[in-house]
């Protein structure tokens, strides 16, 4: 969407029109809607949708649209906080919401269901698990006894061969793991969504711990 509208206002693309199948597909932001409708209009681009009978009478097509677009950005905002709300009663049972596998943990079947579905936890990567207590340790006492920063943590395990899935490690791989609470038995839910309004409660998710709370704070 983001590169369509890039594309339209340089000038790098030569169109009439867009075609959507329906208007709460092209944007459920009215603001944003409403920013790519008057770049459409200085650019002479018409916005089509194959559902919506838009009126050919331009004032009638303003009104019809803003409508239209108030509309469906709250219904988009009802589902966005229903949703939230779910994956919050999901956390605070235990199970995993979904999202990226946190480094040093897979997802297993739970022992339990939530709404008649089969859910996941997190459980520890044992291989995984041995780099993350080494990297706390080299964090607290280095090789020598001596503290070690993220930048020779990551120096360190790529001279020794200790690789990540994704490759080498860098400093901010390492520094990710340093400091998220999770490692020491904490995941914390709810805390990075895009809506303030949303982000009220945070629900703290217990999970294996690979080190104890005295390394993490030491680290």
């Amino acid at each position: 969407f983001s590169q369509m509208l890039n594309d339209i206002e340089n000038e790098y693309i030569d169109i009439d029109c867009v075609a959507v199948y329906d208007s709460s597909r092209f944007s459920r932001n009215e603001a944003k809607r409403y920013n790519a409708e008057e770049l459409f209009e200085k650019h002479g681009v018409t916005l089509f949708s194959l559902l919506d009978c838009i009126p050919d009478d331009p004032d009638d097509a303003f009104l019809f649209k803003g409508f239209n677009g108030l509309f469906n950005e709250s219904f988009s905002r009802k589902n966005s906080k229903k949703s939230a709300l779910k994956l919050n009663d999901i956390a605070r049972q235990g199970l995993s919401t979904g999202g990226s596998r946190p480094y040093g943990y897979k997802s297993i079947d739970a022992p339990i269901s939530y709404g008649g579905k089969n859910r996941k936890v997190l459980a520890k990567v044992p291989e995984e698990e041995t780099i993350i207590i080494l990297i706390y340790k080299l964090a607290i006492s280095g090789e020598f006894g001596t503290r070690y920063g993220v930048k020779a943590i990551a120096t360190y395990l790529n001279k020794k061969g200790i690789r990540r899935k994704a490759g080498t490690w860098s400093s901010n791989d390492v520094h990710r793991i340093l400091k998220d609470p999770i490692h020491m038995g904490t995941r914390i839910y709810g805390k990075n969504r895009n809506r303030p309004d949303l982000n009220s409660e945070t629900i703290i998710v217990p999970v294996p711990a690979s080190i104890s709370e005295e390394t993490f704070m030491e680290a």
